[in-house]
C-alpha cells in the first residue's frame, strides 16, 4: 500500500492505493480508498453586499453563543468550588489509613451526586483512583 496524490479539476486529493492479483487475469488490480484532500479547502467568501450581511450575522452569532451571562459564570464557578471541596474531601478521607462505614457511606453518597450530575462513571472513578483507594 502506498499514498498517491491525484489532481482532479485543479484539487489535490491524497488516496491510499493497494495493487492486488485476480486470478485468471495478466495485469494487476488498484483498490483506492480517499484519504482527504491534500489542503483544507476554504470556503469562498461572499463578495459584495452579500458578503457584509453574511459577515455580520456570523459575528453577531458568535457573541451571542459563545459569551456566557454574568449569572450564568457565577453559578459556573460556584458549581466548580463546591466540586473542588468535594473532591478534596473524599481524597483526605480515602487517602486516611482507615476510614468508617459513615465516611465511605459520604463517599458514595457525594460520588452519587457526581454522576447524576451528568458526569460519567469513569470521571468518578478517576477521581476515586486519584484519591488512592485505601479502605482499611
Amino acid at each position: 500500500m502506498h499514498e498517491v496524490i491525484r489532481t482532479i479539476n485543479g484539487r489535490q486529493y491524497r488516496y491510499l492505493e493497494e495493487s492486488y492479483r485476480v486470478p485468471g487475469l495478466r495485469t494487476p488490480r488498484k483498490r483506492s480508498t480517499y484519504l482527504g484532500p491534500v489542503e483544507p479547502v476554504e470556503r469562498k467568501r461572499k463578495v459584495g453586499i452579500f458578503g457584509v450581511i453574511d459577515d455580520l450575522v456570523r459575528k453577531k452569532h458568535d457573541w451571542e453563543y459563545e459569551k456566557e451571562k454574568p449569572h450564568e459564570e457565577k453559578e459556573r464557578i460556584a458549581r466548580e468550588d463546591a466540586e473542588r471541596e468535594r473532591t478534596a474531601r473524599n481524597n483526605d478521607l480515602l487517602s486516611g489509613k482507615s476510614i468508617t462505614l459513615a465516611e465511605l457511606a459520604e463517599v458514595a453518597e457525594t460520588q452519587g451526586a457526581f454522576a447524576s450530575q451528568g458526569h460519567s462513571d469513569s470521571q468518578a472513578d478517576q477521581s476515586l483512583g486519584d484519591a488512592g483507594e485505601t479502605a482499611s
